[in-house]
């Protein structure tokens, strides 16, 4: 039954907006599935540096159900001087966000809590709110720089930086994560004792399972921001490995614009077996994961995964790097395969195992498992839970 007496407001660092849709589109999942049992008012404010939205401040509200959500866009433009830049700009966030968050309280009255979404920035608001008006806040994380493989990462701070987030965890009335993994790792960190863990959201509107039409040779798909983390150039070099053997298959690589992985392709001569595609949206997305035998994820370090179970919801399996926190998601021989991380030979006998035996895995049931354990419906109730348990009775 839907709540619907009072809200909790929503401080995200990332969100998605007109100037990058698909930034913390995971955290929006989030948001949408608490809001099918909370009243849910988030607030995100984002620098325009461009002036892509406006030269002076912007704000756009809209409402869907029990979910508001109000962006906020104020132009600093790159032309000012550096470390004065960014002093300007974080003190516009900061007035910014106040302010909001006053006019909203004005309105609807204080919230029942606050959550903060990724500690740096969203959470300075949220322990500022705590001091002024006496109102408790919970954490969320995803960010991979918890982690100590990753770059960069929390210990390459210097001592302010990482002093604000301790206070921002050290404050928090409880903290969620989207892994035991990454977890464990704050646990490292901070002084996090009340905690718990939700996984991120699969839209099963979106990615559903529909028997796809047999493919003449072995179809993947790689979808990631192909940086560092993702490893892309090693996933190149295996499939690399793999057309050596004499095997057919067809790679479809979607994000951002790289022109020196297409070098590596033409250079491993990968030219009839890569197509490269800039980011799409969801719904476009979905017909290269649906033709696909599966997915490749090759990453040097993650904190869950999300196109792994956006893969999976289309029964789709996943070839993954072999990380402890990859295996919170993913089962050998159930839903994917594990192949050593950084080794990309490993990755390639991964692949011909798979070209060789494309009948291993059933489709179906992976859908059905996926769609189960990360529907907006499921995590909704895990967030209203989690609400319940820290919500003031004020």
């Amino acid at each position: 039954m839907k709540e619907t007496r009072r809200y909790i407001l929503w401080l995200p660092s990332w969100y998605p907006s007109k100037l990058d849709p698909y930034n913390g589109d995971f955290i929006q999942r989030h948001a949408r599935a608490a809001s099918m049992y909370k009243n849910i008012h988030v607030i995100y404010v984002v620098r325009d540096a461009l002036g892509t939205v406006t030269k002076g401040v912007h704000r756009e509200t809209t409402t869907a159900g029990q979910l508001t959500e109000e962006i906020i866009y104020y132009h600093i433009p790159k032309q000012l001087f550096g470390f004065f830049e960014k002093l300007f700009s974080i003190h516009s966030y900061f007035m910014l966000s106040r302010k909001a968050i006053r006019e909203c309280m004005l309105t609807k009255g204080k919230p029942s809590l606050v959550h903060a979404y990724i500690a740096f920035k969203a959470g300075m608001v949220a322990y500022w709110l705590k001091r002024r008006y006496k109102i408790s806040y919970v954490l969320s994380e995803q960010w991979t720089l918890y982690l100590p493989e990753a770059k960069p990462n929390f210990r390459e701070l210097s001592f302010a930086i990482r002093s604000i987030y301790k206070g921002i965890f050290r404050n928090a009335k409880s903290v969620m994560a989207v892994s035991n993994y990454l977890l464990q790792n704050l646990r490292r960190l901070f002084p996090v004792t009340n905690s718990v863990i939700i996984p991120n959201v699969v839209d099963k509107a979106v990615f559903s399972f529909s028997p796809a039409p047999a493919n003449n040779c072995c179809r993947f798909v790689h979808i990631s921001t192909l940086n560092y983390q993702k490893n892309p150039e090693a996933i190149l070099k295996a499939f690399s490995q793999v057309r050596k053997q004499g095997f057919e298959f067809q790679l479809d690589i979607i994000g951002p614009d790289c022109p020196h992985l297409e070098t590596l392709a033409g250079e491993e001569e990968l030219e009839n077996f890569v197509s490269f595609h800039r980011e799409m949206p969801q719904q476009k997305l979905l017909s290269f994961i649906r033709q696909a035998d599966a997915l490749v994820l090759f990453s040097r370090y993650e904190t869950f995964g999300c196109v792994i179970i956006e893969a999976n919801a289309c029964g789709v399996p996943a070839i993954v790097s072999d990380l402890p926190v990859l295996h919170e998601n993913v089962t050998r021989g159930i839903n994917g395969l594990f192949a050593t991380e950084g080794d990309p030979l490993s990755l390639a006998n991964e692949i011909v195992r798979l070209v060789q035996n494309r009948n291993i895995f059933n489709h179906e049931e992976i859908a059905i498992q996926t769609a189960e354990k990360y529907s907006y419906e499921r995590v909704g109730e895990w967030l209203k839970v989690w609400y319940n348990q820290n919500e003031t009775n004020e």
